[in-house]
């Protein structure tokens, strides 16, 4: 919800001149700090808790396969 996955993000229904703007700015946050340590050389990998949650082996051998 909060970085807004691709999968099962939904549009707060409440307060949104607050939430969307937020739930946004998290989402930039994210892309610039993955573009930064790109660029020092880290590799990056987003997991979503969904993913966690469905076959966490699965999950596990993203890590592993970087």
């Amino acid at each position: 919800f909060w970085h807004k996955c691709p999968k099962c993000y939904i549009e707060p229904k409440s307060n949104k001149k607050y939430w969307i703007p937020k739930i946004n700015k998290n989402v930039k946050r994210d892309r610039n700090n993955a573009r930064t340590l790109r660029l020092q050389g880290f590799k990056v990998l987003n997991i979503w808790e969904h993913e966690i949650r469905r076959n966490f082996s699965s999950a596990f051998e993203k890590i592993i396969g970087m």
